[in-house]
């Protein structure tokens, strides 16, 4: 998990929403009974693990942030994020295909 004891003052807005970023269902931090803070290791993205094209889109769309700057953020919190070009061209290859008309000669 990262250090969040370095974020600046000024840096206290974004760090909610990093936190958020890491939760695998972008919610954050969960609580527990009596509003103790429980996390669970299953709970958060961590390095070394495949974050989805699914996690970075709908992170975007949650938090109002382009897709680059989703990726660039969980990068600097230590997560191993694949080149987004590459990641949607990928997944662009697997959505089916209108078969193509033939062109008459």
């Amino acid at each position: 998990m990262p250090d969040f004891s370095t974020y600046r003052t000024r840096d206290r807005a974004d760090l909610w929403d990093d936190i958020a970023l890491l939760s695998r269902d972008l919610s954050g931090p969960g609580l527990g009974p009596a509003g103790a803070f429980r996390p669970s290791p299953l709970q958060w993205l961590t390095p070394g693990t495949q974050v989805p094209l699914r996690h970075l889109c709908a992170a975007s769309t949650k938090l109002g942030i382009p897709l680059a700057e989703v990726a660039v953020r969980l990068r600097g919190l230590g997560i191993d994020v694949p080149d987004i070009a590459d990641t949607v061209r990928a997944a662009m290859v697997k959505l089916p295909r209108l078969p193509q008309e033939q062109n008459p000669a």
